[in-house]
């Protein structure tokens, strides 16, 4: 059933589309379900654009998607395995950097807890950080209709 205009071009009457206005709902929605897990838009580097935008919106959530299903993370998880910490430092601070340019507030405290665990050279306490991250990004990826890690 189509939902239409009260106004008639012709007498004939038109479908209202709505599916922009659904697109947006369905946005915004997204936006809050991310501000719930710690993915924060308002706590970015898009917190000077037009929040608002449907445009700046989809860019926000690309970027956070493509950083969340990035091979940082599993980069991360095998220079810490292999004992690599002058590397797992380079990684996990990039990945800081990109987390805090996010606005993911959770992933970028315990990526400064990793950081802090690798000065120390205590592998394990950073790769049960890490496995708390894996938790934090399954649930945002699920929870923007992604399928798991």
């Amino acid at each position: 059933m189509a939902l239409y205009r009260n106004v008639t071009d012709r007498g004939v009457k038109k479908p209202l589309d709505i599916t922009g206005h659904i697109q947006n709902k369905m946005l915004k929605k997204n936006i809050g379900d991310l501000r719930r897990l710690g993915a924060d838009i308002s706590n970015s580097r898009f917190k000077d654009m037009d929040i608002g935008s449907d445009k700046v919106m989809q860019q926000y959530i690309k970027e956070l998607v493509t950083f969340l299903e990035s091979y940082d993370f599993s980069r991360l998880d095998q220079r810490l395995a292999n004992v690599q910490f002058s590397a797992a430092l380079n990684t996990a601070k990039e990945m800081d950097e990109k987390a805090k340019e996010l606005g993911i507030n959770p992933i970028s405290k315990l990526l400064g807890d990793i950081i802090k665990d690798v000065k120390k050279r205590d592998d394990s306490s950073a790769r049960q950080e890490l496995s708390l991250i894996n938790k934090k990004r399954n649930a945002i990826l699920v929870k923007l209709g992604r399928n798991k890690i």
